[in-house]
């Protein structure tokens, strides 16, 4: 059928009158009823007057946005995507997986951990940050991450080998670049 294409929501705003079909708008979004969670944006929130949901779910579609977090760089430039423990790039490919804090590619190589919201080597400099990152470095100002790309299903994680111990968290910023983490 539509299989792909993103969810709709189409809004009606009760303190204006409809007239003409510019009373209605129509949004990124939509409600995952499987999980029963609303995916439209929160900027509709803060718009004024009443707004009734009407809205729709394409089938065989995994809702855009929907638990998806950016990860942006040290300079902070998004370059990647985070849901379900999933570590996407900017064209949605799935690069890496998150597992008990550990940071492991489908080759099953550990590459470093996710903690407090940062991304960190093996040695436990900080490599990239999400926006609930707590602790040091201080993060950059983010840029405003760009709409997420469509992303496929992500392919089972391999089981992955035991983790080596934890390095302590750095206060410094690595020499590595994501994408370098990622590739090593």
């Amino acid at each position: 059928m539509l299989a792909g294409l993103p969810a709709i929501g189409l809004y009606y705003n009760y303190a204006a009158r409809v007239n003409s079909l510019a009373d209605w708008d129509v949004v990124p979004g939509g409600t995952d009823s499987a999980i029963g969670r609303d995916l439209w944006s929160p900027m509709h929130s803060r718009l004024e007057g009443k707004w009734q949901r009407l809205s729709t779910r394409l089938p065989d579609h995994q809702p855009q946005g929907a638990d998806m977090e950016p990860i942006f760089d040290r300079n902070g430039r998004t370059v990647g995507w985070l849901r379900d423990d999933i570590v996407f790039d900017t064209k949605g490919h799935c690069r890496a997986f998150v597992q008990g804090g550990a940071i492991f590619t489908y080759g099953a190589k550990y590459l470093g951990t996710l903690h407090n919201g940062y991304f960190r080597d093996r040695w436990g400099n900080a490599v990239a940050f999400m926006k609930r990152a707590s602790g040091r470095p201080i993060p950059p100002v983010p840029e405003v991450p760009p709409i997420p790309p469509l992303l496929p299903l992500a392919p089972l994680p391999p089981l992955p080998p035991l983790p080596p111990p934890a390095p302590p968290p750095s206060l410094n910023w690595s020499t590595v670049s994501w994408e370098e983490l990622l590739n090593e």
